[in-house]
């Protein structure tokens, strides 16, 4: 089996670790402290630490500041840990349960209406809402105002 060496300096010694073929030593963003879910990320949040990945997990975890900064978490992040790019999330706009004024047109007509959040959105997203008087489930779009426009079925 073939791997890949590299030096590394440890404590002002060169020394040579041996890394699995395909492998390399990357600074990757973990958070210094457990994040929950639908929390704000925020630059103090995170600090570098050196992992062993290879190039496919290169791609599913965050690897700089700008794939999270400003976005939320989408689930539980802990401490220490890599963070996959599915665990964040741009920044709700609007949340599960919360009534939100919509909009939908159609040829001319525009019907106005106040829907049921079904799952949180942020701006460009497209969530179930509920009509609370009726039941029916419909998609609509988050707009970057937080209102929603109903999509066409």
């Amino acid at each position: 089996m073939r791997g890949l060496f590299g030096a590394i300096l440890l404590g002002g010694a060169l020394g040579i670790l041996a890394l699995p073929a395909g492998a390399e030593v990357v600074m990757m963003l973990v958070p210094s402290r457990n994040i929950a879910a639908n929390e704000t990320i925020s630059p103090v949040d995170f600090v570098s630490r050196q992992f062993e990945v290879s190039a496919q997990q290169k791609r599913r975890y965050i690897m700089d500041a700008a794939q999270i900064f400003g976005k939320e978490a989408a689930r539980k992040l802990w401490a220490g840990k890599p963070v996959l790019a599915s665990a964040v999330r741009r920044k709700a706009s609007v949340r599960k349960g919360q009534a939100v004024p919509a909009l939908y047109s159609d040829g001319g007509i525009e019907i106005s209406s106040v829907l049921i959040v079904e799952e949180d959105g942020g701006p460009g997203e497209i969530i179930k809402v509920k009509n609370g008087a009726t039941g029916i489930v419909l998609t609509a779009r988050v707009e970057e105002d937080g209102t929603l426009r109903v999509e066409s079925n």
